[in-house]
């Protein structure tokens, strides 16, 4: 896929961007693959490990352009999970702690 500017953070690996279409598909949420800041299973601290995911994302591609790549799945939500870049380097590289241990590629 193209490059598409982040307009939103929606959550510690969901961003909204400009309109992405895939397939039959179409829409502007994007999970990004490959962490997920929810694997913490303590309620309290998942909180914390969410809004600290969610942070660290803005900081990295708030306003910026991102590649999106494979697409994984379409979700019930109408949003996309797909691995996605920064600067050519996958996004879940930046969030090793919260890595998940299947390879999303």
């Amino acid at each position: 896929m193209a490059l598409f500017r982040v307009n939103k953070i929606l959550t510690g690996n969901k961003v909204q961007v400009t309109g992405w279409s895939w397939n039959d598909h179409q829409g502007t949420d994007v999970i990004i693959a490959g962490y997920n800041p929810n694997i913490i299973s303590d309620e309290s601290m998942s909180i914390i490990s969410q809004e600290l995911a969610k942070n660290r994302l803005t900081s990295l591609v708030l306003d910026k352009e991102i590649e999106l790549g494979k697409v994984i799945s379409v979700n019930p939500d109408d949003s996309i999970t797909c691995i996605a870049f920064y600067n050519g380097i996958d996004i879940a590289k930046y969030f090793p702690e919260y890595s998940q241990n299947q390879s999303h590629i």
